[in-house]
């Protein structure tokens, strides 16, 4: 919980993770308030994510923001963090990046595009008298279903990208983010399509105020994006003992 000592183990060399440990556990980061804020990296956000780079820890962002195509937000990504060249756009999911999957179904379709908190609107009800919008409706960002099925699939197929003659299971994934109501709640809701199971941290460098009870409780809370992977880094170490 919050005010845990950054554990040691988390700073020695490559060669000390086993491949079991490095195989069994990914990470999924949400972007502002985790790793930048105000467009500039936040204390430890370089670190933490070449920690994951040197020892080949999967791991993908799953953010709501979007606006440009993947390819170019993590090349900014990458630049802010200062690790150009080193992150893929496939390792990157926005709120509208789950749009990809609707092409072939919806590709000679009409289709209503409303934003967040949008009612009926005077074009559905010019055209279907009225009816019911809700059964029509797939909402898409965090905490949705849909997007956080996206992200672990994006997450799966990194995974197997590193990892092309042998990819073991994934056993845990660790949600970082700063925002109970759309990190935590989305992650502590969301069941696995392929049994793995969702942890969450939650960080005091975004939405989340430091000292406040979060209405969704996470598994832990830590001052910043470092301090998170130190910690499982140090939990997976231990788990990766011998009994």
């Amino acid at each position: 919980m919050s005010g845990q000592k950054s554990p040691k183990l988390a700073t020695t060399n490559t060669s000390s993770t086993s491949e079991k440990t490095q195989s069994a556990f990914t990470f999924v980061f949400d972007i502002d308030g985790v790793l930048l804020e105000n467009k500039k990296a936040l204390p430890g956000a370089k670190e933490a994510i070449k920690m994951l780079l040197g020892r080949k820890i999967p791991f993908v962002f799953l953010t709501n923001s979007g606006g440009m195509p993947e390819f170019r937000h993590t090349t900014l990504l990458a630049q802010r963090l200062g690790i150009p060249g080193l992150l893929s756009e496939h390792q990157l999911v926005q709120s509208h990046t789950p749009f990809k999957g609707l092409l072939e179904r919806f590709a000679d379709k009409n289709i209503l595009a409303l934003g967040m908190n949008s009612e009926k609107t005077p074009l559905w009800e010019k055209h279907t008298n009225g009816a019911d919008l809700n059964p029509a409706i797939v909402r898409y960002g965090k905490p949705s279903e849909t997007t956080f099925a996206w992200g672990e699939r994006a997450l799966h197929e990194w995974h197997t990208e590193l990892n092309p003659q042998n990819a073991p299971p994934i056993r845990t994934i660790y949600m970082i983010g700063d925002d109970v109501n759309c990190d935590v709640y989305g992650a502590k809701n969301f069941k696995s399509r392929y049994d793995s199971e969702w942890k969450t941290i939650l960080v005091e460098t975004g939405v989340h105020e430091k000292g406040t009870k979060p209405e969704h409780e996470p598994d832990h809370i830590v001052p910043g994006v470092k301090e998170a992977v130190e910690l499982v880094l140090n939990l997976e170490m231990q788990n990766d003992e011998p009994a």
